[in-house]
């Protein structure tokens, strides 16, 4: 943990902790960071419970719910994994910002599926940013639309 809690410490913790089953999720009833985790000491207190029931966490490695709830700090809740995998598992289960919405179905999104179609057909035969100019959007924007590190999901020609 870098400073290891006291005897005292530890105790504290566990009466900011609400329990009704073993197996369910054990609320954190203490202050609360400003996105819904649990804070202790400076820390995130679903961090501190992992440290408390399995020690250090080891290096790169953060402490992800199973159970999708926030303010969780049941140890048996909880597992070490890279960002990677927690953004991974934020898709899979759907609890990324806009759940999960993308192409036209994006709130920010300022071109159409055909759209993209359309870009794509046209790079190399005009200028990006005419063919920016004329979608409203940035030369980067139709560069990543073209490498498709953006609209991926769009096929390249409709199979409809």
């Amino acid at each position: 943990m870098g400073n290891e809690l006291t005897l005292e410490q530890v105790a504290r913790f566990w009466s900011l902790v609400q329990c009704q089953d073993p197996d369910d999720c054990w609320y954190w009833i203490g202050g609360l960071f400003g996105g819904g985790y649990g804070l202790y000491m400076d820390r995130g207190a679903h961090r501190v419970s992992w440290e408390i029931e399995n020690g250090p966490i080891p290096e790169g490695k953060w402490i992800l719910h199973k159970c999708d709830v926030r303010g969780c700090v049941n140890p048996a809740h909880l597992y070490a994994g890279t960002p990677k995998e927690n953004a991974e598992d934020m898709v899979r289960r759907g609890r990324w910002r806009n759940g999960g919405l993308r192409g036209e179905t994006h709130p920010n999104a300022k071109i159409t599926a055909d759209q993209v179609r359309e870009i794509r057909s046209l790079h190399g035969t005009m200028p990006t940013k005419e063919i920016a100019a004329r979608y409203g959007i940035t030369a980067s924007q139709v560069s990543n639309i073209h490498a498709r590190r953006a609209w991926k999901h769009i096929p390249e020609e409709d199979t409809e």
